[in-house]
């Protein structure tokens, strides 16, 4: 099977102004949600995935 062409139809829908000024929801993680994290993110070594690990604990609120 050879494949010469691929077409994409890409439908754009703009943002309204009131889109544009709300802040994303931020996520609220529970105490077991927590620790999950915080345990997993003192388990990794220095990577791309602790760094992400980090980013994600610093982000999120906690209740």
């Amino acid at each position: 099977m050879n494949i010469n062409e691929i077409q994409l139809q890409i439908q754009t829908n703009p943002l309204t102004s009131k889109q544009l000024e709300r802040r994303p929801k931020r996520a609220v993680f529970s105490d077991a949600a927590r620790k999950a994290w915080l345990d997993l993110e003192n388990r990794l070594g220095d990577s791309p995935v602790k760094e992400a690990t980090q980013a994600l604990n610093k982000h999120h609120k906690f209740k």
